[in-house]
């Protein structure tokens, strides 16, 4: 492979090297063009260290899954400032939670949002201007003393407004999580 190696791969450059591998190193099956005849490099890319090396061909789709799965998943985060940062696994959700406290006093919760670098006062003072209402924070418990994560807590249901703030500051709407439990099931 005598391209340049990058540190990050998107699914679909990762599949244009390995098919681009293929026809440079004449690896399609003569006989059957829809399958690739693995070599000793790909053989030790793509096979499980108990699968017999013996197995002479894959399908090209069986090619690109597996080498999917070799790898290991990130995600990019871009923030507003214009900087980004590629961080392993999948991407962290939001969460903001709606529930009842002291009988039928209702607050919202928000957690999660350090992750995006989202400043916590600031924007606990755009939840109490946007709201109208009282907003708190509060220090959670963390595993280690150096990262110090906060919870945001406001009065009343303000699930639509928190949302609507946190996509103002560009945190996509399938990574907030938002959980009702003052409805009754």
């Amino acid at each position: 492979m005598n391209s340049r190696p990058e540190p990050y791969y998107s699914r679909h450059a990762l599949r244009n090297i390995i098919a681009k591998y293929v026809v440079d190193a004449k690896l399609k099956d003569p006989k059957d063009p829809k399958y690739v005849i693995l070599d000793d490099a790909l053989a030790g890319a793509l096979l499980k260290a108990n699968e017999n090396p013996s197995v002479p061909r894959f399908s090209h789709e069986e090619v690109g899954e597996r080498a999917l799965a070799a790898t290991e998943l990130c995600h990019r985060v871009q923030f507003p400032d214009g900087s980004e940062e590629y961080r392993k696994g999948k991407p962290a959700h939001i969460t903001i939670m709606m529930e009842k406290k002291m009988g039928r006093k209702v607050v919202t919760r928000i957690v999660g949002h350090e992750r995006y670098n989202i400043p916590t006062n600031a924007f606990q003072k755009k939840l109490q201007v946007a709201c109208a209402a009282s907003v708190t924070v509060h220090e959670l418990p963390a595993k280690s003393k150096q990262v110090a994560t906060h919870e945001i807590m406001a009065q009343g249901h303000q699930g639509k407004t928190a949302l609507a703030l946190l996509a103002k500051e560009g945190v996509p709407r399938n990574l907030v999580d938002i959980t009702d439990k003052t409805v009754k099931k």
